[in-house]
């Protein structure tokens, strides 16, 4: 067989300028690309030319129909390998496609080689397996078999093999190979999988003196798996009924249940690990004893009905001036547990605002200092920052052993805590806040969640993970997998397929990945959008449940949509005024600052009653009348229109009423503290990009290097952490991440995963440790 090379030119519009093309065509793959262009003796039609369906270009002659793959040069050129020989380019030399062993071993490692396929010829490519459920699965590479993740019973089942052929025709065959279990169901499914969570449950937050509960197997006995590796797994002395109760001796250890069921051995395990129990600091059941920098500022209450320990919380209502809740804590050597700075760990607290609008974002400062009047700003420590973040109660949490100001601190003796207010007289922020738990020892168990959205194909992704037998969750919009023409982008296929190598199936925010705020006119179309997603992916993807979503775009509400990082300030007026307590009337205003206030307009601030709003104003005065009259004098108040159908916490509503979905993430760079449960932000979970964006210009291996910092600093604060990332592939821009960055941060996690530090885990393993967690009674 004879060959010969042509080349074929192309315009901007992938339309033939010139070339010949005849016979049957043979081409090698030189690289991966997203269009393709139809050769043919009459020009092609703008379908055929625009359509960006395949991995490669797709050419044929018109004559016979024959098609190849072929390579663009950076010239716009196609080289073509043109096949010569006069006959059909039918399948070289087939011969029979087996394994090179068959049988799973009792006990053999998921992941392991299970075979290698034998009688591949040139141009085979290995496209799938059916079933594909787990119990094996293809290399990376395609060329074999590995042992995968599911336990079966001993048996055989037949599975068939899907091959191409690239340089024949026809070129799809398959065969079918029958691959038996050894004793014992082979394939023994590892410690830290998903297919076992809902064996063992907690009560609480699984720590010291909780309760864990087992399946109710027979002949139970309880282990202790360490963290670090190699693992090792410890029986518990007379622990073998189906309820153990956490000690001090499995600190920082996992408990596993073994147990027989129906005959076949069994483990059971949870990602929770016993940590320590939190140490309350205030309760925040009394307004004794606690002291404020401008007197009687802010006015304080406790509510008794409404607490997550103790007797009740606390609430503060601030005027908006310069103000810090304050009281002494002791010395640190006085508080059982604790002794010193360090052994405070992670100091956490339950915060919730109740005026929510009135400010821009969520209180987050907690100062620490050993002083007899204010804290210092040295001892000022920053919690998670969630700019589109309003109502609900939340929990923050910081790390006072990393401060060095605090470092040179005597622990013996008196140490004070503040939480600051409100930092200006003329932006008010927080007007009112429950405070509710200060707690000690509240470190979480660091958790990754590696999160890709959009639907792109992870083919060279999905190895990498496989490789170091690591997870994560892909968001699917499913409309934009089933209309799907660029290579790119997933088809069925590849969903159920990265499914069964670990990927866990989730949905995205809408079918098309369009924005749910701008892309519906209201919250129940946008929930209806977000249903029809879940219910396209489970009607398409065998066993996927999505419960979970992302926001594409990070578009939580309208102004994250319209402006996004940072949030604009959603108040039409937030600055100084002046009004008496049983008055409607406002005066002493900014001026210039009241532009765009309207009749009808929400209105917060200290002392103005709920459902307030502007009954009339004048902004040439700097006057203003309210729907209700104050409770109390004021200083600064605030403005705002929530009249538009996603303002701020109006989609998260709409979607919490629904039941449907139990987390969504977003686009906030930070971690968070879930340990004692999500609280009220489950909806809002923020998570971090691994890539440029629009503004960035950090190389790959700088990309990397900040992603490994950032985890670094999450494990340092004992919390956890997420990523998005799009497309993954070498000398990817934009919102893409290199392939080569993606690779060294697997290889930074998989170090500190091997070291004990940190757990990966899929949108549904999170929320199964901490969805249902709470602060110990």
């Amino acid at each position: 067989m004879a060959t010969e090379t042509v080349q074929i030119a192309l315009d901007r519009n992938w339309k033939l300028i010139s070339g010949a093309v005849g016979g049957a065509l043979l081409a090698r793959t030189l690289s991966q690309f997203d269009a393709q262009f139809y050769v043919g003796s009459s020009a092609p039609s703008s379908t055929e030319v625009n359509r960006r369906a395949t991995s490669v270009f797709r050419v044929a002659s018109q004559a016979d129909k024959v098609w190849a793959r072929c390579a663009r040069a950076l010239s716009d050129t196609l080289q073509v390998t043109r096949v010569v020989d006069a006959g059909n380019p039918a399948l070289p030399n087939p011969q029979p496609v087996t394994l090179s062993n068959t049988t799973i071993p009792a006990g053999a490692e998921p992941l392991s080689a299970l075979g290698q396929f034998v009688g591949l010829v040139e141009g085979d490519e290995v496209t799938g397996i059916s079933p594909n459920d787990g119990r094996v699965l293809l290399s990376p590479d395609r060329t074999g078999l590995l042992v995968g993740r599911s336990s079966r019973a001993d048996g055989t089942f037949d599975l068939t093999v899907r091959i191409r052929n690239t340089l024949a025709e026809p070129n799809r065959r398959s065969v079918t190979l029958t691959i038996s279990l050894g004793a014992g169901g082979g394939g023994v499914t590892p410690p830290l999988t998903a297919a076992i969570y809902g064996l063992v449950t907690k009560t609480a937050d699984g720590s010291v003196g909780q309760t864990y509960t087992g399946p109710a197997w027979s002949g139970i006995q309880w282990y202790r798996e360490t963290l670090a590796k190699p693992k090792t797994r410890t029986a518990i002395a007379g622990a073998t009924s189906r309820n153990y109760v956490a000690t001090a001796d499995d600190l920082n250890t996992r408990l596993v249940m073994g147990g027989t069921d129906a005959g076949v051995a069994k483990f059971a395990t949870t990602w929770a690990i016993v940590l320590p129990a939190p140490i309350v600091i205030e309760s925040f059941d009394s307004t004794a004893n606690f002291l404020t920098t401008t007197a009687g500022n802010p006015a304080l209450s406790i509510d008794t009905t409404e607490k997550v320990q103790g007797t009740g919380s606390l609430i503060a209502a601030s005027q908006g001036v310069g103000n810090r809740l304050m009281k002494s804590i002791g010395p640190l050597t006085a508080i059982p547990g604790v002794g010193n700075l360090a052994g405070l760990g992670t100091l956490a607290w339950l915060a919730e605002e109740l005026d929510p609008y009135s400010g821009k974002s969520n209180e987050n400062t907690l100062r620490l200092d050993q002083t007899g009047s204010t804290p210092a700003s040295g001892g000022s420590m920053t919690g998670a920052n969630n700019a589109n973040v309003h109502k609900g109660k939340f929990w923050n949490s910081v790390r006072p052993d990393q401060l060095a100001f605090l470092q040179a601190k005597d622990p013996a003796q008196a140490w004070k805590f503040s939480y600051d207010r409100s930092s200006s007289t003329a932006a008010p922020q927080a007007q009112k806040v429950r405070l509710d738990a200060m707690v000690a020892k509240a470190d979480c168990r660091s958790k990754l969640l590696l999160r890709f959205d959009d639907g792109y194909r992870i083919d060279e992704v999905i190895a990498e993970l496989v490789k170091r037998n690591m997870r994560a969750t892909a968001y699917i919009p499913s409309q934009k997998i089933i209309t799907a023409t660029s290579s790119s982008i997933m088809r069925w296929s590849h969903v159920i397929e990265a499914q069964a190598a670990g990927i866990e199936i989730q949905a995205d925010g809408t079918p098309t990945d369009g924005s749910m705020v701008l892309g519906a006119a209201n919250p129940a179309e946008a929930v209806a959008l977000l249903k029809q997603c879940r219910s396209e992916i489970m009607a398409n993807v065998p066993g996927a449940d999505p419960r979970h979503f992302c926001y594409p775009n990070g578009h939580t509400d309208i102004y994250l949509a319209n402006s996004p990082n940072p949030a604009p300030d959603h108040r039409t007026y937030a600055d100084a005024a002046t009004g008496s307590s049983g008055s409607a009337s406002i005066t002493g205003m900014v001026t210039s600052k009241m532009t765009g206030m309207a009749n009808g307009m929400k209105v917060g601030g200290f002392g103005v009653q709920p459902g307030t709003t502007v009954q009339a104003f004048d902004s040439s005065a700097g006057t203003m009348t309210l729907s209700l009259p104050l409770t109390a004098a004021l200083s600064s108040i605030a403005v705002w229109d929530d009249s538009h159908p996603f303002f701020l916490d109006k989609l998260q509503d709409a979607i919490r009423a629904d039941g449907t979905f139990y987390t969504g993430s977003t686009v906030t760079v930070d971690s968070f503290h879930s340990r004692f449960g999500f609280a009220g932000r489950a909806l809002l979970r923020p998570a971090g990009s691994m890539a440029n964006g629009g503004v960035g210009n950090a190389t790959p291996e700088q990309l990397a290097a900040n992603a490994i910092a950032r985890m670094d600093a999450a494990i340092a604060r004992k919390e956890s952490l997420e990523f998005y990332l799009h497309q993954v592939q070498e000398g990817a821009t934009f919102i893409h991440t290199p392939l080569s960055t993606f690779i060294t941060f697997l290889d930074a996690v998989v170090a500190r995963q091997d070291a004990g530090l940190i757990d990966v885990v899929t949108a549904s393993e999170l929320w199964a440790v901490d969805g249902g967690a709470s602060f110990p009674a």
